[in-house]
């Protein structure tokens, strides 16, 4: 319902803006018969000056009989009027549709034909436009409408592109969760060549520096297709379909119509990306669910938007300068309001897109975190004053409602999940903390959830507490047989706010502290699964990667428990045997739904390593047994089965081969009898160990696989 809720008011936001939009263009007959009368002495200085102009009776019985001349019906006619009253408000003089229609019939009674002086003399009553020579206006016009709303089509054209990805998106992961159907691109060749590897080849989620300088982040070649073929199609709208040719009404050489033809395209395409850009871009997306697409997809799409549509911004500001330079209009041009919020709005949109470069925010991120949100607010309102009086606000409506209700509904799953939290946070040691949150009333756990979690009273600048870090929900509360009532987030101190929790630990002189905390969330939530699982799961992680690879695999071992010809596999690649230690009663729960269990330790085995190990072999393993002592305030009332059990520990004092490892599991999954399954290979850990995962599974899949080899990367970086 909350899924289904969300994505019916962000779209109807932005499909009703849309199409308003393109009814809100200048009326072409209200253009035509302005600048058909402007060649006419009118009592005012100037023929653009609506102050002046909207206070001559005879401009606006002119003006008003035209306009009805104009139109073949009402609805252009209607249209033709807003324009006009548009026109005097920008003169400060407001006229009432009714008081307009009423100097239109008081107009007719005063009706002439145009003679020569009415050029050089101020003209005196309603001038009847000349047939022929209004027609051309009203022609030229009719077709400078056509390409403007034709442009907007094409910025459409792109919206209809992310549609169709999404929708397809969305079938597929429909198929997966609630049909089964076969489809063609699960096929090993399409995920070896297209789906799992990237641009290049180990790097993904690390960042490539090219000449130890310029920084490259790689994408998957399926993201990397979608987003060129959106490039292209970009490329292509900008240069086709450009059929106004001279002479015309407003562009005495064909420089100065084409640069304004150009500029016409390019700003409608930027418009229509803008409301795509911030839906990309928010927590509260639907298409996440919907589409089974990553959060790091999402990124990646948001990010070359924001560069398509900066780049169509820069031309836009290149050609009026270039445009208003030429023919000496610069000066005026700068001194207008509008220009100047156009340029604070170009600005910005070039600020957000290099300060959100990964190089910056991996350093700053705190100051990335603040600084986007705030930049974002000056880059709208910018939009919004640049174009305020040009009709496009609706394509700003459109970006501000998406964006203000992904922030209502982030402060709604605050408030309702019980605003401040008293949580206890506990120090694991090696740089691991757990966090332990009462569950709040209307909390329902999902397996890949994730919150969002503010840290309040840390002594800090007052906006570190607007600041949310996401945090992956372990497991169900109901697992943690301790705190049936908590959830459970473990997490790897890093910088920051971790690093700032960590030290008033430290400080405190106690293992574990109570802190604020605001809860936000949940999010990941996925596609309930209808069809039963099928696929053997083997998830290989590094360090704390298990919190995000373990409910996921606990899940499908839940599911499957019955079905004895499952073989479900957890190998977890430490660096300290003390991990075993904080999550000993999960591997517990985990090992008794028939899910084998490997534990390599990459450190050199020593008898000083802890009193709790014990070695089991010359072979370098050992049994790992919890303590049961009642100082440890981690786990302070274990049951006893938990504390029987034993975890083999292998150690092998180099980094594993990752790819024998995956070979191993696929090998494993073939020769299962009494049938071979199809196999999921869920990960997790550092971006070096994230990245070589994908590129040796892509190795394999080169081999001959006579089952399908589905890939599942836990990861939030972009």
């Amino acid at each position: 319902m909350k899924l289904l809720t969300t994505t019916s008011i962000l779209w109807l936001i932005y499909s009703i803006s849309g199409v308003v939009a393109l009814s809100s263009l200048d009326s072409s007959v209200a253009t035509a018969c302005l600048k058909y009368n402007s060649q006419f002495k009118w009592n005012c200085s100037s023929n653009k000056k609506y102050s002046c102009l909207c206070k001559d009776i005879n401009w606006l019985q002119t003006l008003t009989y035209c306009v009805n001349y104009g139109s073949d019906h009402a609805k252009p006619f209607e249209h033709a009027m807003r324009h006009l009253r548009l026109r005097c408000q920008s003169g400060d003089i407001d006229y009432t549709s009714e008081q307009l229609q009423e100097i239109y019939k008081n107009g007719t009674s005063y009706a002439r034909p145009i003679t020569s002086n009415d050029t050089t003399t101020r003209v005196i009553g309603t001038l009847i436009p000349d047939e022929s020579n209004f027609d051309y206006y009203l022609t030229k016009y009719k077709q400078t409408t056509l390409f403007v709303t034709r442009s907007q089509w094409f910025g459409w054209g792109l919206v209809f592109y992310w549609v169709t990805i999404i929708l397809l998106s969305t079938i597929s992961n429909v198929n997966k969760k609630m049909i089964g159907l076969n489809n063609p691109l699960q096929h090993n060749w399409v995920k070896r060549n297209i789906i799992i590897p990237s641009m290049g080849k180990h790097y993904k989620e690390r960042t490539f520096l090219l000449f130890r300088c310029i920084p490259i982040n790689f994408p998957t070649r399926l993201d990397a297709l979608i987003v060129t073929v959106f490039v292209i199609l970009t490329i292509i709208f900008c240069g086709m379909d450009y059929d106004i040719h001279l002479p015309h009404p407003n562009y005495p050489d064909q420089w100065r119509l084409n640069a304004r033809m150009l500029n016409y395209r390019v700003d409608q395409m930027a418009l229509a990306l803008f409301p795509v850009i911030y839906m990309f871009g928010i927590r509260n997306n639907p298409f996440i669910t919907l589409s089974g697409l990553s959060i790091g997809s999402f990124n990646y799409f948001h990010k070359w938007c924001a560069y398509v549509a900066s780049v169509l911004v820069l031309i836009h500001a290149v050609l009026w300068t270039v445009y208003s330079q030429k023919y000496s209009t610069y000066h005026h041009y700068i001194t207008q309001k509008y220009f100047q919020w156009g340029i604070a709005a170009t600005v910005m949109m070039f600020v957000l897109c290099s300060h959100s470069e990964k190089i910056f925010r991996d350093r700053f991120y705190e100051f990335f975190l603040f600084f986007h949100k705030a930049m974002n607010v000056i880059f709208i309102v910018g939009l919004y004053y640049h174009i305020v009086s040009f009709g496009w606000l609706n394509w700003v409506w459109a970006l501000v409602g998406i964006w203000a209700t992904d922030r209502v509904l982030r402060l709604f799953w605050i408030i309702i999940n019980g605003g401040v939290h008293n949580a206890t946070l506990t120090d694991c040691f090696n740089g691991v903390i757990k966090v332990s949150i009462p569950k709040p009333k209307f909390f329902k756990y999902q397996p890949g959830m994730y919150v969002y979690l503010y840290f309040l009273g840390l002594n800090e600048p007052w906006f570190c507490s607007l600041q949310s870090h996401p945090f992956t929900i372990l497991s169900e509360p109901q697992i943690d047989k301790m705190q049936p009532g908590n959830l459970i987030i473990y997490f790897k101190v890093n910088k920051g706010i971790t690093k700032r929790l960590l030290s008033r630990l430290e400080n405190s002189g106690q293992q574990s502290i109570n802190c604020k905390v605001l809860l936000e969330g949940p999010y990941g939530v996925q596609l309930p699964q209808i069809i039963p699982i099928t696929e053997n799961q083997s998830g290989i992680c590094a360090g704390l990667g298990i919190t995000a690879v373990y409910p996921e695999l606990y899940y499908a071992a839940q599911q499957t428990e019955k079905v004895g010809s499952f073989s479900h596999h957890l190998i977890w690649i430490i660096n300290n045997p003390s991990h075993v230690e904080w999550f000993h009663q999960e591997l517990y729960l985990l090992s008794q739904l028939n899910c084998t269990i490997e534990i390599i330790c990459t450190r050199k085995y020593s008898n000083t390593n802890s009193t709790n190990e014990k070695a089991k072999s010359s072979t370098d393993k050992l049994q790992y047994v919890t303590a049961s002592d009642s100082a440890s305030s981690t786990r302070t009332s274990i049951n006893e089965d938990s504390k029987k059990f034993q975890h083999e520990i292998q150690y092998i004092e180099a980094r594993p081969n990752l790819g024998e490892l995956i070979g191993a599991q696929i090998v494993k999954s073939q020769s299962q009898s009494p049938q071979p399954r199809d196999l999921n290979i869920l990960t997790c850990g550092p971006s070096s160990f994230n990245d070589k995962i994908r590129y040796h599974i892509t190795q394999e899949l080169a081999k001959e696989v006579s089952i399908n080899v589905n890939f599942d990367e836990k990861s939030f970086t972009w």
